[in-house]
């Protein structure tokens, strides 16, 4: 029983961040212009994230 509990628990965890990080893409696409080299990176890691998250 236990197990089982902590699969779901670890499941809902999961799909929590999914959910953060697919609103973070967002959030990254919309910055300015003056964040573009520190954003960028975070940008590419976030959409290869989001890809997956989908």
């Amino acid at each position: 029983r236990r197990k089982k509990e902590r699969k779901k628990e670890e499941e809902r965890r999961k799909k929590e961040e999914g959910r953060r990080k697919k609103s973070g893409c967002v959030s990254h696409q919309q910055q300015t212009l003056t964040f573009n080299l520190l954003v960028n990176i975070d940008r590419s890691q976030c959409l290869i994230v989001c890809s997956i998250g989908k």
